[in-house]
């Protein structure tokens, strides 16, 4: 009896322990601690970007009042720290400012605004700030700064270049959205020149402008002579424009990882969801047959008196009044915080997405990289520039 009755322990063992794994393997969480453990490194974000990625702190000297993001509470937290909690990184060391934009140097060459060029910190300052903070790190003692550190870039950019560009011609604005990619991976090699670590990056698509609640507002003085219609589809043809440039330089690109997770589609299948779902429709990719995540995906939680005359189907029910604002009862209902930011549920969903990327490692650019090394080079971010198809052309 004994000997059976060890083979009944070791079974139950053995059944409680394919339990336990069922129930914890399938977390990301869990998965990305067990690596930390066992690498036994520290783990930071590097941002660049705008007001989207901006979590408020800088590592060197305090940022210029006028770049600096005032963040409501109730707005929740960004993407950037959605994807640190998930990674479980130690610390973001944050250089994006709120308004920066790519501001490359042929941009008044391109038909830029001239108006735009002086909007705040630009992508190679931000660059320039990461290299003399790591400049400063490498001659701190040791003690502060752990020496074996996986860093994890990430550079998102796009939203207020296309609102200067929605301004130009066609031609105009394509040839300033060249540049601006160009000007994204020339300062992407300036990171790989300056890390003495493998460069890994979160390069996210850019959303479509004209889905902004707030492009509305944003346009009304334009004096491109386009109705807001027209002007609708130019911001969303520039934005196919910009998401095609950078994809395809991206999966050309050998100095490092890239992970593009993709802000528009995102945005895009929420919005879908939502309609579907009221319609009592759905598509081929199951949108619209289960409860929307968003019960609002058209005005955002946050109300400003100068954006309420280009709002459709504004109702003032269910918002408090905050001053000369008005702020829904639930944010993580709306899709959008205000209108020109994502709600922070929105963010969080969104990080956890670009999280996945890449504890998944599912880079673009692989079969560049792999085809690099095949081909028995050194490794090199010196690259030509593939525009995009003629049909966006």
């Amino acid at each position: 009896m004994r000997p059976l009755r060890r083979l009944h322990i070791v079974v139950a063992c053995a059944f409680f322990f394919i339990l336990y794994l069922g129930w914890v393997w399938p977390s990301l969480e869990v998965k990305t601690r067990l690596q930390k453990v066992f690498s036994g490194s520290a783990r930071r974000i590097v941002v660049f970007g705008d007001d989207w990625s901006d979590i408020g702190t800088s590592p060197i000297a305090a940022p210029r009042p006028e770049s600096v993001l005032i963040r409501e509470p109730a707005s929740g937290k960004i993407w950037t720290e959605s994807l640190s909690k998930k990674l479980l990184c130690d610390t973001i060391d944050n250089f994006a400012r709120d308004g920066s934009t790519i501001e490359h140097k042929d941009a008044t060459a391109n038909g830029r605004p001239a108006a735009s060029s002086g909007r705040h910190v630009d992508l190679e300052e931000q660059v320039l700030q990461w290299i003399e903070h790591e400049k400063q790190r490498s001659s701190v003692p040791s003690g502060r700064y752990k020496k074996k550190e996986d860093t994890l870039f990430t550079i998102m950019f796009g939203l207020w270049d296309l609102l200067d560009y929605v301004h130009l011609s066609e031609e105009a604005g394509k040839r300033a959205i060249d540049s601006a990619v160009l000007e994204i991976f020339q300062q992407m090699d300036k990171i790989v020149d300056h890390a003495n670590f493998p460069v890994r990056i979160v390069l996210p698509f850019t959303i479509d402008i004209s889905l902004l609640p707030g492009f509305p507002s944003q346009v009304a003085n334009s004096t491109s002579g386009l109705s807001l219609a027209q002007l609708q589809h130019h911001a969303m043809y520039l934005s196919t424009y910009w998401n095609t440039a950078l994809m395809r330089a991206a999966m050309q690109w050998t100095g490092g990882d890239v992970f593009m997770p993709d802000l528009n589609h995102f945005v895009v299948s929420n919005v879908q969801s939502k309609q579907l779902w009221q319609l009592n429709l759905s598509d081929a990719f199951g949108n619209g047959r289960q409860s929307p995540v968003f019960n609002n995906v058209e005005l955002p939680c946050l109300l400003r008196p100068d954006t309420l005359p280009f709002l459709e189907n504004f109702q003032s029910a269910g918002a408090a009044s905050h001053g000369s604002q008005q702020q829904c009862d639930e944010p993580t209902n709306h899709l959008f915080w205000d209108e020109m930011h994502l709600s922070g549920k929105a963010n969080q969903l969104f990080g956890d997405e670009a999280a996945s990327l890449v504890h998944e490692n599912k880079t673009i650019n692989a079969n560049a990289r792999h085809q690099n090394n095949a081909d028995g080079e050194a490794e090199t971010t010196n690259f030509t520039l593939i525009l995009p198809p003629e049909e966006l052309r």
